[in-house]
């Protein structure tokens, strides 16, 4: 336990180290506790007063110097580098399309699906894979929702799913550039600075 003392003056910066997961802080009883295998009581003093220095390089934890000849010493991670932390989730899609996409064949099966719907066996000879492997692909390509299925009597054929890819490139943008899913363009390219 390291506690401090001190009242109003280091609890502000306690109370911004104790959002680390391994430390608590109590600032009416003049405490806080970290967590540590390094575990020792250090009682603060006039003589050897605590610092508390925030720092970007300890995310996500609360560093505490506390060994001789070194200042006693609380080094934690500022709250603006806390914040920006907190990664927003990934759209569930996006991984899923985005590996359909990073992959040179089913790029290609893409292209071709572009110009006209298509059957299996047609696709599978102008890529060059087997039925079977052409197969796998577009059924990856349809699960990431940017191709669709359509039977045509005997045939089942492929074409291009309806805003597949913009939806993709929506979102991606939205994502990395932090604009909402469903902003035009402009905005998506305002937020990105020019990259959209």
């Amino acid at each position: 336990m390291y506690p401090y003392r001190g009242g109003a003056r280091y609890s502000s910066h306690a109370e911004s180290a104790s959002t680390a997961l391994d430390t608590v802080v109590d600032p009416t009883e003049g405490w806080f506790l970290r967590h540590s295998p390094h575990a020792h009581e250090v009682r603060p003093s006039r003589r050897r007063p605590v610092t508390f220095v925030p720092s970007v390089y300890v995310w996500p934890h609360v560093r505490v110097n506390c060994d001789a000849p070194w200042p006693l010493a609380v080094i934690y991670p500022p709250e603006d580098v806390r914040a920006d932390a907190r990664a927003d989730p990934v759209p569930s899609r996006l991984p899923r399309a985005l590996r359909a996409l990073g992959e040179p064949t089913r790029l290609q099966l893409l292209r071709v699906i572009s110009e006209r719907p298509r059957s299996t066996e047609e696709l599978a000879h102008l890529v060059g894979l087997s039925a079977a492997g052409t197969s796998k692909s577009l059924g990856l390509l349809a699960d990431a929702g940017l191709v669709c299925r359509r039977r045509d009597g005997y045939y089942v054929l492929y074409e291009l799913a309806p805003d597949g890819l913009a939806d993709v490139s929506t979102e991606l943008a939205a994502y990395v550039g932090g604009a909402s899913p469903d902003a035009t363009y402009e905005t998506m390219a305002e937020a990105t600075g020019g990259r959209a």
